[in-house]
């Protein structure tokens, strides 16, 4: 079965049984605050994909690294991941679980990557900006590039607008090589 479908299975079945037990706000929550823990540590995806790393030392990983911060069956959930030998593929389903939640909320999920963070004003006002054209709910995510010279990205959903000083750039050096003889 490829990874896809395993991904998207999984996902499905945690988004069904949190539905079930009115806990898909709190697990929702608890799946991006795992997702971002992965994200900023490379080190635990490697441990997760090693066939050498036991089950029991996973299991434990995982236990003591989101005891007590997320909900138990987000947490079970996990450890049936490491059983059923697929926690390869836990950062593929809690994005797909993201993806099912989001469209049952109509929410958008909008990043915004910048030089500097953005102030309250200014990400509330996007936001609003954002709920008013797609007449949705917005996840809005402020990523901060610091090798950005300026300008702005913004990404909702798959879509990107590229208005950075960079691509800006790089746009007026094609522009003058192409009208070069």
């Amino acid at each position: 079965m490829n990874q896809s479908k395993i991904s998207v299975r999984y996902a499905r079945a945690i988004f069904e049984l949190a539905e079930e037990k009115g806990l898909l706000e709190k697990v929702y929550a608890d799946f991006r605050l795992v997702r971002e823990a992965l994200a900023d540590l490379p080190e635990f995806k490697e441990v997760m994909a090693s066939p050498i790393v036991k089950k029991s030392d996973k299991i434990s990983l995982f236990d003591g690294t989101f005891a007590g911060k997320i909900d138990e069956l987000s947490l079970n959930f996990l450890k049936f991941l490491v059983e059923k030998n697929r926690e390869i593929y836990v950062v593929d389903i809690l994005r797909n679980f993201e993806t099912s939640y989001r469209r049952k909320n109509n929410c958008k999920e909008v990043v915004i990557t910048t030089a500097q963070p953005l102030n309250d004003a200014l990400r509330q006002d996007i936001e609003n900006r954002i709920k008013e054209v797609y007449k949705s709910n917005v996840d809005l995510k402020n990523k901060v590039d610091e090798q950005m010279i300026g300008g702005v990205i913004v990404r909702i959903e798959n879509q990107q607008l590229d208005l950075s000083v960079r691509t800006q750039l790089q746009e007026i050096k094609q522009s003058l090589q192409r009208s070069i003889y």
